[in-house]
């Protein structure tokens, strides 16, 4: 149901990434389903996000944002702060879990080397294009940090329009689809290649496509679908 990737971070800072085994959602759902805004019995995802926070031992709930494929990062510094329409957030807080919920786009998790300052941003191509990159690093106080790419769907499967290619500078990121006008889209390489740019280069990849891996939840390939999490906090 959790899984806790292999990351060089400091020991006060923890990650953990779900996957749909282990909770009561129904299909198609099933099972492990942590959003309420796909369609899913609210009671269900409760009951999950309870079995989330009892698995992980956290003393407080995650901090659940309202993802809208923008490119805002929040700053927070207590739990009861909620309701939060953006796609990243960043806060000195300890234990006070950050989540990302995704089906396809990308969780980023970040801290810096102290583990005083951490970061966690959902970014599919919409994100990356407006700058959500940016908008994180620009709210640590040092570059000095380590990045984790948690799995999103891989340049296997993600397609997208050449007007998709064309908001990107980085042309290594895409590469030609056998359809012409079209585009594969390796979103891993697009988020690494903006955090160089902004001076942060020990990034960890987490390469496992959403698509093909039948324990993640891919909205690209069952359209209607449940969401996982990717949560980072600290001691």
């Amino acid at each position: 149901m959790i899984v806790f990737p292999d990351w060089d971070r400091p020991a006060n800072v923890h990650i953990a990434v779900t996957d749909r085994l282990g909770g009561v959602s129904d299909a198609p759902f099933g099972a492990f389903n942590l959003a309420t805004h796909v369609g899913d019995s609210e009671v269900s995802v409760l009951d999950n996000r309870r079995k989330l926070i009892q698995c992980l031992g956290l003393e407080n709930p995650p901090f659940w944002l309202d993802q809208v494929h923008g490119a805002e990062v929040s700053r927070i510094a207590h739990k009861s702060q909620r309701g939060r329409k953006v796609d990243g957030v960043y806060t000195q807080s300890t234990a006070l879990p950050l989540a990302i919920m995704t089906a396809d786009c990308m969780p980023i998790l970040v801290c810096d080397r102290e583990g005083t300052q951490i970061a966690a941003a959902h970014a599919g191509w919409r994100g990356l294009a407006a700058g959500i990159i940016e908008n994180i690093v620009s709210q640590f106080t040092t570059r000095d940090l380590l990045v984790f790419l948690a799995p999103t769907i891989d340049v296997c499967h993600y397609e997208v329009s050449d007007a998709v290619r064309k908001q990107f500078n980085c042309v290594a990121s895409f590469s030609p689809s056998n359809m012409r006008g079209r585009w594969m889209f390796d979103l891993y390489h697009e988020a690494s290649q903006q955090f160089e740019s902004h001076g942060v280069s020990k990034i960890t990849m987490q390469r496992r496509c959403t698509y093909c891996d039948e324990l993640l939840y891919s909205y690209r390939r069952d359209v209607q679908t449940g969401r996982f999490a990717s949560l980072i906090w600290m001691d």
